[in-house]
């Protein structure tokens, strides 16, 4: 609580400490009090604790007697008008007059003895001999008291005596009249009555009978008569501004006239508000006692004149003041009010609005505090009553934690986790924390042994990775409740060795509505789970309309009501306004509903540090509330996570390393419905990988990651080139090879170009490749075909679009994130997030060689040998110097010109016996089996007619000079011939 000592120094005191530990304090900061020391007009001991009366509230203490500023004990009277107006006339001395004792008042048209008060057996007065007389206005009504006869007083009645008004408030003590209309009878039983009444009189002839029934329905209209003849509509008196009649003094107030009289006036009318004035208008030091302005309320301004936008105006005159809004207009007494009454006036209004609970406290103030430790219990703040505890089992299993932005919301978590984690270790207790307000709260805990998970990220994806977890969660405590034989959790933890439990915070709750509202079916399907299985969820948001679903409302056990920004969000989470009405100076206020049970607490900061006995408030107490949260409940354990951390966006192959007897490796991969995380492999033996993805996805990337995977294993990797006749060849080769694996990159193209040449057969030869599974091709999302009917394993690379996906029945957008090498992964008929390695690009030696074109002579001087100097040709798949066999035979096929000459020249100075022909239809003309063919730019046909079962790519798709196909008793090979030189 804040005591103020003198005009200046303002402490924050804790509630039970003596006054002398106060005063010492404050002589230590160099104000000099004397010994006698008052609050108000009550003297002090020195023992007094802070927090009884009259040291409630915001009192103050002082070296001499002033006005009073506690709360009334006993019958008080109020003077509302006049120049004493807010001072306290106590009943208890008897007399209201200009000398009184301490009733004394100091307008000049009261008598020395004006009237005599009475409090027993009632309240009562009676006038003194006044000369002005003494009368009593009540429900509208003036009654004259006179000399010889006491008036009974009740609550809200309004003395008048002199030019002073007296009010006498609400209290206890006092008995009050309801003044609404009382139930109206149940006609159709008085005519009943009645009509039984006659009947009985004129069958009986005893008409006595027949009053005895009217008698019901007599004394039942008289009382109603009675009841409508007294009632009146109850008049709301303000405390300083007696006769507001329509007068809204929350509006915008401009107060015009004498200063000193409108100072007086816009005092009044900020005590009748009980709120401070909104910035840039009237205001003094005093006021800062009260609670903020709230956005409803209007400006007050002291001016010359008023302005449109003013809607009360207050004219200073000489004899009272003229209030005029709209065309409502009304004339009130002289009233005065001076800023010392104005302030004793404001700390009695904070002390009857403030309860005996701590202004704000710390975790460690009451954490050595006693309660019960069944279930899951943790002391999160102080009530009324003492610290105040929260047991999950008792009072939940769920939370709701609703408050506007300053409110204390996030304070009031990490105060729950910090009182939990104290008194339970991992092996009893785990947490989950679903922090979508920035990560703050996720940081703090991060050093905790019980946290089993965070997500501190609005990304969709990751709210449905934790729910997809806390869902397996389930199932498995599910089947191990079963296995064990329990019922319940609670069933489970009285024998002993039972999981801990699941504590699921979830801050800024409405988040996980706004991003993706599909959530909160899966969220109240899980909610209701909770009880049975050791599964409590904390949700905490700003805005709990729409976010907090009637389902997930029905297990919400706890709804714990912080500062909330209107009156129907108030009555919708707690039953009342309250909730609306906290004041902003005091984060950490709520209201704490458990059932039918609502208890108004101040929660605790989330720190070990003990707040001082006496502070200074505005002074730094070395209470640092941004440290982590370190636990005392540990026994050395950790709890298991709940979930993995989400794929990295960029891993390298050495990541992989240490994993390749599970075959190449090329990625990682995350399972979020089994929780689990592994390296992503391809095993050629079991089935050819299909990568499908659009542009910049990482398909290209995702082949060098397999080409680095394939050099830390036994397969050899094999580029499928470009060109036509050099796939078709490779892929022959690579058919013949069982360790080699075939990277194909832009699959749709290549095979296009396959189809198109020698009649299809390197498309075929692709075919059959894959269907032995040693082919890893990369294809668009919009691909598909035979070759990817042959695929056993598939990645589908970017978030695709919901049809996109579709083709591949993958899932649509349901990646974490989508970096390039992000997608989806399936081997087994399970999908899983993977993250392809980033390797860089690598030369991959090449199977089949290309040929050059044109070829001169002068190109092969490097290479200085016999075979150079006498080689016709570039030859094979090797690219190698040819030159034939020069005891063969050797024809050369082609369309006569200088190409067939120039080669048949080429031939003759290294072999005998070269005949030219035209065509391939007059070789067997000619040639012997031990012949040597060369066919000058042949077409397949051409090579079917002259060799069966031929091996592909040796034949070109186009023409290209002195390019020609070798045909040998051994192999044919596709060569490349010298030009002329010049």
């Amino acid at each position: 609580m804040r005591i103020a000592i003198g005009e200046s120094l303002i402490l924050e005191v804790r509630t039970g400490t003596p006054v002398h530990a106060i005063v010492e304090f404050a002589r230590a900061r160099g104000h000099n009090l004397s010994h006698e020391l008052w609050c108000g007009d009550i003297r002090l001991d020195q023992a007094h604790p802070a927090g009884q009366w009259p040291l409630v509230g915001y009192p103050k203490i002082t070296s001499q007697e002033s006005h009073s500023c506690a709360p009334a004990r006993g019958t008080q009277l109020v003077v509302v008008t006049g120049p004493d107006a807010g001072k306290i006339v106590h009943t208890k001395t008897g007399l209201i007059g200009r000398s009184s004792g301490d009733n004394a008042l100091q307008d000049p048209w009261l008598s020395r003895t004006h009237a005599r008060l009475r409090t027993q057996p009632d309240i009562a007065i009676r006038d003194h001999g006044s000369r002005n007389g003494t009368s009593v206005l009540r429900d509208g009504k003036r009654t004259q008291i006179w000399r010889w006869r006491w008036r009974k007083l009740r609550t809200r009645d309004l003395i008048h005596a002199g030019r002073t008004y007296l009010y006498l408030p609400d209290s206890p003590d006092i008995p009050t009249k309801e003044n609404t209309l009382k139930e109206r009878p149940k006609w159709a039983t008085v005519a009943a009555s009645a009509g039984g009444g006659i009947a009985l009189g004129a069958i009986t002839g005893r008409w006595i009978f027949a009053l005895a029934g009217l008698a019901y329905p007599a004394v039942t209209m008289g009382i109603w008569w009675w009841n409508t003849r007294h009632a009146g509509v109850e008049s709301v008196m303000s405390p300083l501004i007696p006769e507001q009649g329509p007068i809204n003094w929350n509006q915008a107030v401009c107060i015009v006239g004498e200063p000193r009289k409108s100072a007086g006036f816009a005092r009044a009318v900020v005590l009748n508000r009980g709120r401070q004035p909104p910035a840039g208008g009237f205001f003094e030091p005093w006021m800062r006692i009260l609670a903020p302005a709230t956005t409803q309320d209007g400006h007050l301004r002291l001016a010359e004149h008023s302005a449109s936008w003013d809607d009360v105006t207050v004219q200073a005159k000489e004899e009272g003041f003229s209030v005029s809004s709209g065309d409502a207009s009304i004339t009130i007494p002289t009233l005065h009010v001076t800023a010392e009454v104005a302030e004793a006036w404001a700390r009695r209004i904070h002390s009857s609005r403030t309860s005996t609970l701590p202004d704000a406290l710390t975790w460690g103030d009451i954490a050595d505090a006693k309660h019960p430790r069944t279930g899951l219990s943790a002391v999160i703040g102080s009530s009324e009553t003492g610290p105040f505890a929260l047991d999950l089992d008792r009072d939940g299993p769920h939370v709701l934690v609703a408050g506007t932005t300053g409110s204390g919301k996030s304070e009031f978590l990490e105060t729950l986790v910090m009182s939990l984690t104290a008194h339970y270790p991992p092996t009893r207790l785990s947490l989950a924390i679903l922090d979508f307000k920035g990560g703050a709260m996720a940081q703090r805990c991060a050093d905790l042994p019980h946290l089993a998970g965070t997500v501190s990220d609005l990304d969709p994806a990751l709210g449905r990775r934790a729910l997809a977890a806390i869902a397996q969660e389930i199932v498995e405590r599910k089947r191990r409740l079963s296995a064990a034989g329990f019922a319940s959790m609670s069933q489970w933890e009285s024998v002993g060795d039972a999981p801990a439990r699941l504590l699921i915070i979830a801050d800024e709750y409405q988040e996980i509505a706004a991003s993706n509202s599909s959530f909160l079916p899966d969220l109240a399907r899980l909610a209701a789970q909770g009880r049975t299985l050791g599964l409590h969820f904390v949700l905490a948001t700003q805005r709990p309309a729409g976010a907090v679903t009637p389902e997930i409302r029905a297990n919400i056990g706890t709804t714990v009501a912080l500062r909330v920004a209107s009156e129907t969000e108030s009555r919708d989470l707690v039953g009342s306004t309250d909730a609306a009405h906290i004041s902003a100076a005091y984060p950490g206020r709520a209201i704490v509903t458990c059932g039918t049970t609502r208890t108004t607490v101040q929660i605790a900061r989330p720190t070990n540090h003990v707040t001082p006995a006496v502070q200074e408030v505005g002074i730094p107490d070395n209470c640092d509330v941004n440290r982590p949260l370190s636990a005392t409940a540990t026994s050395g354990a950790t709890v298991a996570p709940l979930w993995h951390p989400p794929l990295p966006i960029r891993i390298s192959p050495t990541d992989l390393s240490g994993k390749e007897e599970e075959g190449i490796c090329f990625g990682t991969w995350d399972d979020i419905t089994t929780r689990t995380q592994g390296t992503a492999s391809w095993n050629p033996q079991t089935g050819s990988l299909v990568i499908a993805g659009p542009t910049h996805s990482g398909r290209t990337t995702a082949l060098y990651a397999l080409a680095a995977g394939c050099s830390a294993s036994s397969w050899t990797p094999v580029w499928l080139p470009s060109d036509a006749r050099l796939a078709a060849r490779t892929i022959e080769k690579v058919i013949k090879k069982n360790d080699h694996v075939l990277l194909v990159d832009n699959t749709e193209q290549l095979l296009e170009a396959l189809t198109n040449h020698a009649r299809g057969t390197g498309a075929d030869g692709l075919a059959t490749l894959m269907q032995q599974g040693r082919v890893a091709c990369t294809m668009s999302v919009a691909s598909g075909g035979r070759i990817a009917r042959h695929r056993r394993a598939t990645v589908v690379l970017g978030a695709l679009e919901d049809h996109e996906a579709a083709l591949w029945s993958s899932p649509p957008r349901n990646l974490t994130s989508s970096p390039p090498g992000r997608g989806r992964w399936r081997e087994s008929g399970t999908w899983k997030e993977v993250q392809i390695a980033h390797a860089e690009a690598m030369e991959i030696p090449d199977l089949v060689i290309p040929l050059p074109s044109p070829l001169l002579r002068s190109d092969l001087k490097s290479r200085d040998s016999s075979d150079t100097r006498q080689a016709v040709a570039v030859a094979g798949d090797t690219a190698q110097p040819w030159r034939p066999d020069p005891t063969a035979p050797v024809v050369v096929v082609g369309t006569p010109g200088q190409e067939r000459t120039h080669i048949s020249m080429l031939m003759r100075n290294c072999a005998q016996g070269v005949t030219e022909v035209s065509s391939v239809f007059n070789v067997t003309t000619v040639q012997r089996t031990d012949a040597t063919v060369v066919v000058i730019n042949p077409s397949p046909a051409d090579i079917r007619e002259l060799r069966h079962g031929h091996e592909a790519g040796v034949v070109e798709t186009r023409e290209i000079p002195y390019r020609a196909v070798v045909l040998t008793p051994e192999k044919v090979m596709a060569a490349q011939f010298f030009a002329p030189e010049g």
